[in-house]
């Protein structure tokens, strides 16, 4: 199959702060600094957006866009749906998960779970553990896992 992809999920639709992946922090705007994040990072040649498919995305859209950024859309309320989507438009395995609100994921991190992903037998792996710093957690998830889960009618198959 493919080649370690990020996917940077995306979308505008948060209910305790909508739009907060386009707010700036010191200067750039939160979803840039995990873009910059995922593009520093030395495992993944590919860095993508997966984005949710309703009309207040559209913003995320036309970012990527203008920026050059490769995106794909997916059910904003099926969010493997939305991976599995992108893995197959960007041929990606495993698909390497981050958030476009999260933007502290130092990009060692996303080299260091790519790395182990690819050495153990596992078909998941993260570096999600009790008492780590929130918004740094990155998942390496095997596009056929996205795939056996999306046909048993899981929606969200992480949930922290």
């Amino acid at each position: 199959m493919g080649s370690p992809v990020v996917q940077i999920q995306a979308r505008l639709g948060s209910t305790r702060l909508p739009g907060k992946i386009l707010y700036s922090l010191a200067g750039r705007r939160v979803v840039r600094r995990v873009l910059d994040s995922a593009l520093t990072a030395n495992e993944p040649e590919t860095v993508v957006f997966a984005i949710g498919d309703r009309p207040e995305n559209d913003a995320v859209v036309e970012w990527c866009e203008r920026a050059d950024i490769p995106y794909h859309q997916g059910p904003e309320d099926d969010l493997l749906a939305r991976h599995l989507g992108t893995a197959e438009a960007f041929d990606a395995d495993p698909v390497v998960r981050v958030t476009g609100d999260c933007p502290f994921i130092p990009p060692g991190e996303i080299d260091r779970i790519v790395r182990e992903h690819g050495e153990n037998t596992a078909r998941y792996t993260t570096n999600f553990a009790e008492g780590m710093p929130i918004g740094t957690a990155v998942d390496a998830i095997d596009r056929d896992v996205l795939s056996d889960l999306r046909e048993r009618g899981d929606t969200h198959p992480v949930r922290r």
